[in-house]
């Protein structure tokens, strides 16, 4: 498990250093060790959550640890972020308005990803998003 979790560390680093948010996803994490037998399924699904990337690559190297991410945002992972972005912000209203966890909301935007409208509302009890000036929602 130290092993994962230097690999995250070194992953969020580069994150930290390009200035790329956590929440963007990315579309691959390389990482080449001497012993890629360490890495079980289990434990490359969690680097790949905890990372935020779609793919993990496994590579053997006659060396240190190296973790590289794939650091090419495509309009798609650019639009997966601005959905993951916007819940966050439709979060905080409703923590902000002091809303139980079942009720629900409409929620006025100017913008949204609507090509992630079904999965936005799902995620955060929304029966309609409305053009509006602001981002604010109502209770419904």
């Amino acid at each position: 498990m130290k092993l994962v979790q230097n690999i995250c560390e070194q992953g969020n680093m580069i994150r930290k250093t390009k200035q790329i948010s956590t929440r963007q996803p990315l579309q691959k994490v390389i990482i080449s060790l001497s012993n890629p037998s360490l890495l079980s399924d289990n434990f490359i699904e969690i680097i790949k959550t905890e990372l935020n990337t779609k793919e993990a690559e496994i590579n053997k190297i006659d060396g240190d640890l190296l973790v590289n991410l794939d650091t090419n945002i495509s309009p798609e992972l650019k639009a997966e972020g601005d959905m993951r972005d916007f819940i966050r912000q439709i979060q905080s209203l409703r923590k902000e308005a002091k809303l139980e966890l079942t009720d629900k909301i409409k929620i006025m935007a100017p913008i949204w990803p609507t090509e992630f409208e079904s999965e936005i509302l799902s995620k955060v009890l929304g029966i309609s998003i409305e053009k509006s000036d602001t981002l604010k929602i109502e209770k419904i």
